[in-house]
């Protein structure tokens, strides 16, 4: 009976635990610089979105300003106002407004007085390419 109720010993390893360990060890490590890393690059893209909104933030104050006829003159330097070739209503020009420093920056085109554009100069060939010159009809 002494037989039946002796069991048989365990061979452990002892090795596999420090194995474990390891792994376990490389795999935090891993997971610390992805981290890391995603963090630094929500950093950069935060920045970048940052230089962006001041830039657009830039143009739509500087297009309220001109619409509201202050002087093209005594806006920011870092603006850039052009007049555009376009037709407009009669007192009015359409207006580009770009910050050029800021590449992130999309253009503004709005209407503004043309009383505030004393000195800006007519921004030529970049007007709406899909737009095509009426055709004139031969008259007899």
């Amino acid at each position: 009976m002494n037989s039946k109720l002796h069991r048989p010993q365990c061979r452990c390893r002892k090795g596999l635990f420090l194995v474990d360990v390891i792994i376990a060890l490389s795999l935090v490590a891993l997971m610390a610089l992805l981290l890391a890393n995603a963090a630094r690059w929500h950093r950069k893209a935060a920045a970048a979105l940052d230089v962006s909104q001041q830039a657009t933030r830039a143009v739509e104050s500087a297009m309220t300003r001109l619409v509201a006829g202050e002087a093209a003159a005594d806006l920011d330097a870092s603006i850039d106002v052009r007049r555009l070739v376009d037709p407009a209503p009669p007192g009015y020009t359409w207006v580009r407004v770009t910050v050029p420093t800021s590449p992130g920056s999309p253009p503004l085109v709005g209407l503004a007085p043309a009383t505030a554009l004393g000195g800006v100069p007519l921004e030529t060939g970049r007007g709406d390419p899909r737009r095509r010159p009426a055709k004139q009809e031969a008259r007899p």
